[in-house]
């Protein structure tokens, strides 16, 4: 259990220097793509759900007692935001995964290492087939959150249960958050997502400190912009510096 929570701080840890790295002259124009993508989606999304539902619950809520009224606002407030939080974020990734996918790339030119898209220089051709690849994970990923999303939706609207659904969602966000930003970086590598899914399920405490740092980000309004490209710099950040060593030792092991 200490070594869980050591690692869990861990990996935690990779969001202020992953927020500072953003913040470079010479990394933001990498950043203000995802910022923009993020920033229409979150917004506009939040808000058109939020004036429906309101209409939708006030009319329901209104024959409640004020007190009993004022119970059921905030759970149902807290849960659909942090629902509709990850599925918007989920589809912001969607719409930025080809411009994701090169400030990854640049983050880890940053730090001193390359990878296949070292080179901006390359062709159209090239940029192309990178973006229908960084989109084809990306739904592999959407596809895996609503797998496990949609039956904890259902499991939130049970009454009693749903006193644990803040919790679940908190979990579930951090897990699948995790996998999203560790993603790119083994994508720019020559990996599959499943790569990062069985990282996830070897590193626990690493991804899952890393996932909540960022799970806090995408909660809190106008920060929550910035979630994105934070997201990818600390995902690369942890890959640098954790996984990338991890991988050498391994393929040197297997061409003894």
């Amino acid at each position: 259990m200490f070594m869980f929570f050591r690692a869990f701080k861990e990996g935690f840890s990779f969001t202020y220097p992953a927020a500072r790295l953003i913040c470079r002259r010479d990394m933001i124009k990498w950043a203000i793509v995802p910022i923009c993508v993020s920033g229409i989606i979150l917004v506009g999304g939040l808000l058109m759900i939020g004036f429906f539902l309101y209409a939708q619950l006030e009319q329901y809520l209104s024959i409640w007692p004020n007190y009993l009224r004022n119970i059921i606002w905030w759970f149902l407030i807290s849960t659909l935001f942090t629902t509709f939080s990850f599925l918007l974020f989920g589809v912001s990734n969607l719409l930025a995964a080809p411009f994701n996918s090169q400030l990854s790339a640049a983050v880890e030119r940053k730090v001193g290492n390359q990878n296949r898209n070292s080179n901006s220089d390359t062709g159209a051709l090239k940029n192309i087939a990178d973006s229908i690849i960084s989109i084809r994970s990306e739904t592999k990923k959407l596809g895996c959150f609503l797998k496990l999303g949609l039956p904890l939706l259902i499991f939130s609207l049970i009454p009693g249960l749903n006193l644990f659904a803040p919790i679940a969602w908190l979990l579930l966000g951090s897990w699948m958050l995790s996998l999203e930003y560790i993603d790119y970086p083994l994508s720019n590598n020559g990996m599959e997502f499943p790569a990062a899914k069985n990282y996830a399920a070897r590193e626990r405490g690493l991804t899952l400190g890393l996932g909540f740092s960022l799970t806090i980000l995408t909660l809190v309004p106008i920060v929550n912009i910035l979630a994105m490209p934070i997201g990818v710099a600390a995902g690369t950040l942890l890959y640098d510096q954790k996984l990338r060593k991890e991988l050498i030792t391994l393929h040197a092991t297997n061409d003894r």
